[in-house]
């Protein structure tokens, strides 16, 4: 069961709150004040619209459960930059390494092709090269 709070959640979004503590309203609170209600039974476009109708209740209440399965994931607006930064490195990392295979992979072919003009059995030498064509 989750617990209600009084006034003001911690940041920006989209917020399980009522004023008689019904758990399937949600609403906006822009960081001022709250929306109107709206629940999972309204489509995007009407939840939308409710999220830009301010709502003049002064008793709002508001939970901190989130849906596991949620449409829309809970960050907290100041984190998101921190949390795409992050992945945004990891991403570099990962490429990174792909680039440094691919370069290890092009060069160890051409030491091959190197190794293979070499060689005076001409059958080997031509079986060794198809072989690198297909890498």
């Amino acid at each position: 069961m989750a617990k209600w709070h009084k006034g003001p959640p911690p940041h920006i979004g989209w917020w399980n709150a009522s004023w008689c503590q019904l758990k399937d309203s949600w609403r906006w609170w822009d960081g001022k004040t709250w929306s109107c209600s709206t629940t999972p039974r309204h489509t995007a476009e009407e939840a939308a619209e409710c999220a830009k109708t301010p709502c003049n209740a002064n008793d709002i209440k508001w939970t901190n459960f989130y849906p596991e399965n949620a449409r829309v994931p809970r960050v907290r607006p100041d984190m998101f930059w921190s949390l795409f930064e992050s992945a945004t490195r990891q991403d570099k990392v990962i490429t990174n390494k792909a680039i440094r295979l691919t370069i290890a992979a092009r060069l160890a072919k051409r030491e091959a092709a190197r190794h293979a003009e070499c060689l005076s059995d001409s059958n080997l030498k031509d079986s060794l090269l198809n072989h690198m064509e297909r890498l």
